[in-house]
């Protein structure tokens, strides 16, 4: 769908996202969340807002990325730390039609101004739903455990302190969880997914280069050791399929990965390293199929992202990964278990059914996100709660 402009919106807004940084991601990080917020504030300048990222800074300093004014400032590191703000901070948040918040962050701030300042969250995970296994990396030791137990605690607080405000949350599964969790009330709350850009993310005719692809972190909520142990039960049987791994994994991480794979499997396993974002669509159309193999997962953008690519995607039932696989429910594999996705890759790799219906099927279903038309409900929500909120 072509970017329409803002002559079909009711009003132009102007909206401020406070982050850590912008770009949202570096050379050696990009994730979900990073990718999201480019996509999101990019696509609504091009929608004809006015868009600016608040960051942090020691001095006063304004660039332009794109079409992005990003503001570099201690309000911002002030924002990211939760202090207090003060009335011309406060008069300088409610010139802008809504501050964004992103998975609640600035929320021990932004709660202090909610009376003068329109704030409008975007949920990505809820916290208290979390298992805390699932903060953690593959390989930990106590003191990443005591860590991560000590962001849950920290999410939670963010959580609580932003509650009474809009809230849109990005999956149906976390609609529900806000709602049954008290996150939220479920009149402030409204599903809005995320979009993936289909222009960009599209199928080419070119033949692929290895079998499987992996998109993600070295996180156990992303299930890479199970996707591991799957391939390694397919080798015993005389099934060998190529891996490729998308992702910021260091040399350590890599290591870790090459011991539960065993010397033999690693020869058949490519590490690519994090690939920029616009590149991404001709890493998809590489692969045979896309492998989600996550143990938690409150949306899954690489299902999306493949799906928009015309490449089948195989993943775990858990979360969000449901709703934009409901167009291929024999690609779910029941639970996280490497047993039952080993059953599952081979039965792709090696059966006869034409798969060209769930290639077509996936890319109707990424159509239904097109970054387009969910950016404009997105701004029409915020719209309407602004209204209401007068």
């Amino acid at each position: 769908m072509p970017w329409r402009g803002v002559d079909l919106l009711r009003q132009k807004l102007r909206l401020l996202f406070p982050w850590y940084r912008f770009p949202p991601f570096t050379d050696k990080s990009i994730g979900g969340l990073s990718t999201t917020l480019w996509d999101n504030t990019n696509g609504l300048s091009k929608l004809g807002h006015e868009v600016n990222v608040l960051i942090p800074g020691e001095h006063e300093e304004e660039h332009l990325v794109g079409n992005i004014l990003v503001k570099k400032s201690s309000l911002g590191r002030t924002i990211m730390q939760g202090g207090k703000l003060n009335s011309r901070a406060q008069r300088l948040l409610s010139d802008f039609d809504a501050v964004i918040s992103v998975n609640n962050y600035g929320a021990h701030s932004l709660r202090r101004v909610l009376a003068q300042v329109h704030v409008v969250r975007q949920i990505h995970t809820v916290a208290i739903d979390r298992p805390l296994m699932t903060y953690l990396p593959l390989k930990w030791g106590v003191l990443e455990y005591a860590k991560m137990k000590w962001e849950k605690i920290r999410e939670q607080k963010f959580e609580k302190a932003l509650r009474g405000v809009s809230t849109v949350c990005v999956s149906g599964y976390l609609l529900k969880k806000v709602i049954e969790h008290k996150v939220e009330e479920e009149q402030n709350t409204v599903f809005i997914p995320n979009g993936v850009d289909t222009e960009l993310f599209k199928k080419t005719s070119k033949e692929y280069k290895y079998d499987l692809l992996f998109v993600g972190r070295f996180q156990y909520a992303k299930g890479l050791d199970l996707l591991i142990l799957a391939l390694k039960k397919l080798w015993l049987k005389g099934l060998r399929p190529s891996l490729m791994i998308v992702g910021s994994f260091t040399p350590k991480e890599r290591v870790h990965i090459q011991k539960i794979a065993g010397d033999e499997l690693s020869k058949s396993i490519s590490f690519k390293g994090v690939v920029p974002h616009e590149l991404m669509p001709e890493v998809y159309c590489d692969a045979r199929v896309v492998v989600i193999p996550s143990r938690y997962e409150t949306f899954g953008l690489p299902a999306l992202e493949g799906a928009s690519c015309g490449v089948p995607v195989i993943a775990t039932n858990v979360g969000g990964l449901s709703e934009i696989l409901d167009y291929a429910p024999d690609m779910l594999v029941e639970r996280a278990d490497y047993l039952l996705l080993e059953k599952k890759i081979e039965e792709v790799l090696t059966g006869r059914d034409d798969l060209k219906h769930l290639i077509q099927a996936g890319r109707v279903k990424a159509e239904s996100y097109s970054i387009v038309s969910v950016l404009e409900k997105f701004s029409n929500y915020v719209q309407n709660s602004l209204e209401a909120n007068h």
